[in-house]
């Protein structure tokens, strides 16, 4: 029995026998640019794995290539060997027509040796393309959204009755788009004639995954600062999407809004204080230039002491140089020229 067992568990990790798979199933059809491709990845397992398998995801040129998490189980056998698969979704959004070389996708998993260790097995998939077109009735577009479904909502805040200058409004904007990423929804852009300042904020991209699907959402949010009164028209926003079911191109109207700015007392200056504004300047100003009389006055006191001071001591310079020029007394008067008293 013991002997059955052992050429079993060699038989098992016979280097000829293969530890895990990578299998890809890519489409055969060409997609719209800007359409979700979901693209299966199946993963197979002899053992039962410590976890899930991790995936490496590969840049693609022209597109995005994102993982779908929620794996659908299942069992295959390879070889007369069974083997326990977990089958995932990678989400393809092509932003240009023509083929996309998709590089190999790679994934490795933790699974347990024989003799109670662990250790960690890898597999990868061949390069394969993926071709999109873009349809005929969106020519001369620079980007497009293409879903089955789009849903745009619009709120302001707070109430844009008895707009006042200094007064700031919130405007947000939330698309949601069934098999399209959040960050696939285009941006929006947000203008304003003069006398509005326009203060747009960062978007927030949301993507739940639902049965290997997608769904995205963009909230878009702007601030809009009333700067002086008058009557001012934000201009319509459109936004255009292509439904691939129908091959359909829609669009979605917000259209122009337009505000009334009234002047806000609280900016205005009222007469006396205007008056007293005024007056506290003249005083100011007449306070300035009698500090700068003063200030040359002591400049000029400062000046005529020190040119005294400066006089006298020339005139000292001149009496001790004459002094030094005479010749000096003698020491002794009461002696002779002999030196005798």
């Amino acid at each position: 029995m013991r002997i059955a067992l052992l050429v079993l568990l060699l038989a098992s990790s016979s280097p000829g026998v293969e530890e895990m798979f990578l299998r890809v199933d890519p489409p055969e059809n060409a997609s719209w640019v800007g359409q979700q491709v979901l693209i299966p990845v199946t993963v197979g397992l002899r053992q039962r794995p410590s976890g899930s398998p991790q995936f490496r995801v590969p840049e693609v040129s022209g597109g995005v290539l994102a993982f779908v998490p929620g794996p659908i189980y299942g069992n295959e056998e390879r070889d007369g060997v069974d083997f326990t698969t977990w089958t995932y979704s990678f989400a393809f959004y092509p932003h240009r027509q023509g083929e996309h070389t998709v590089p190999s996708i790679s994934a490795e998993a933790r699974v347990p040796r024989g003799d109670g260790t662990w250790q960690r097995v890898a597999a990868s998939t061949k390069p394969f393309t993926v071709r999109s077109q873009l349809p005929a009735i969106a020519g001369g577009l620079s980007t497009i959204v293409t879903t089955t479904k789009l849903t745009v909502e619009e709120s302001w805040g707070p109430d844009q009755t008895g707009i006042r200058v200094g007064d700031a409004i919130r405007r947000t904007i939330s698309m949601h788009a069934a098999g399209v990423m959040g960050m696939g929804l285009p941006p929006l852009r947000f203008g304003a004639p003069d006398g509005i300042a326009v203060y747009p904020k960062a978007p927030t991209l949301e993507d739940e995954a639902y049965r290997g699907e997608i769904n995205g959402q963009r909230i878009e949010t702007v601030v809009y600062l009333c700067e002086r009164e008058g009557e001012f028209r934000l201009p319509a926003l459109t936004i255009l999407w292509f439904d691939p079911s129908t091959e359909e191109l829609n669009r979605v109207e917000l259209p122009e809004r337009v505000l009334s700015v009234a002047a806000n007392p609280a900016f205005a200056v009222e007469p006396d204080v205007a008056e007293t504004a005024a007056g506290g300047r003249w005083r100011l100003a007449l306070g300035a230039f009698c500090g700068v009389l003063a200030t040359a006055g002591v400049i000029l006191a400062a000046y005529r002491h020190v040119a005294s001071l400066a006089s006298r001591f020339g005139r000292c310079v001149k009496k001790f140089a004459r002094h030094m020029r005479e010749p000096l007394p003698p020491l002794n008067p009461f002696l002779n020229e002999d030196g005798a008293l």
